[in-house]
């Protein structure tokens, strides 16, 4: 009972220097900001902390594609929470497979991100939030565009969908494709798959649950236009 206890306190402990340190990490100068030299460089120390042997490490090639890739689909990121990401995979606190088998590819490191996004959005919800702007007193009216930035703040720090107002589908005047639409369905009904798998009681009927797609269909739509896909 004691030892229960004190591995307790060990790990409330330990979880504010987690939530601090992914505090600081999400502050810092996005990707987007930082030249290649820095972003290779890190990318070399999370490399060294994989154990990937000199021989396997990236050719320039593959260097140059990776960047790309990384600079296309994370750029929104610091370079701090990449080795945030990396040492909570290599710790055993993310949900995904941290085996690299000597292979540092593009579909690796979107892995590591995936669930490392996952895992950032829930942790967001415990930091302590600051107005990311001065919000007009109650006469006065929000326009469409505090709403358009508060939701851009909002997508860049947590990457989280379900966090986006829906009403930003009709102020964006969105207007997906049928090919888009078809994926953001895709991901929605799979989102609330997990959401089930996860608890079963998460919903009231499936009527509820309807409503819950519905109202992310929507978001999803919103995080792809924040992504350029829309």
């Amino acid at each position: 009972m004691e030892k229960s206890k004190n591995l307790e306190l060990q790990q409330q402990g330990q979880k504010p220097s987690v939530i601090g340190e992914f505090s600081v990490a999400i502050n810092a100068a996005k990707i987007s900001q930082e030249g290649d030299i820095r972003l290779v460089e890190t990318l070399k120390i999370i490399m060294l902390k994989l154990g990937i042997r000199e021989a396997n490490l990236p050719t320039n090639s593959e260097k140059i594609v990776l960047i790309d890739h990384i600079r296309k689909n994370y750029s929104a990121h610091t370079l701090q929470e990449l080795k945030l990401a990396f040492d909570l995979a290599i710790a055993g606190k993310l949900e995904c497979e941290v085996d690299h088998y000597e292979n540092f590819s593009c579909l690796y490191f979107s892995k590591i991100m995936t669930a490392y996004r996952s895992w950032s959005g829930r942790v967001y919800k415990e930091l302590p939030q600051e107005k990311p702007k001065e919000l007009p007193a109650s006469n006065e009216t929000v326009t469409d565009e505090d709403w358009i930035e508060i939701a851009r703040g909002t997508w860049e720090k947590t990457k989280n969908p379900m966090l986006l107002p829906p009403k930003l589908y009709r102020i964006l005047n969105l207007n997906p494709t049928e090919e888009q639409k078809s994926s953001v369905r895709r991901r929605a009904t799979l989102m609330v798959a997990k959401l089930i798998q996860d608890d079963p009681k998460f919903f009231k009927d499936d009527a509820d649950a309807g409503v819950f797609q519905n109202r992310l269909l929507r978001q999803l739509c919103v995080a792809d236009y924040f992504e350029g896909k829309i």
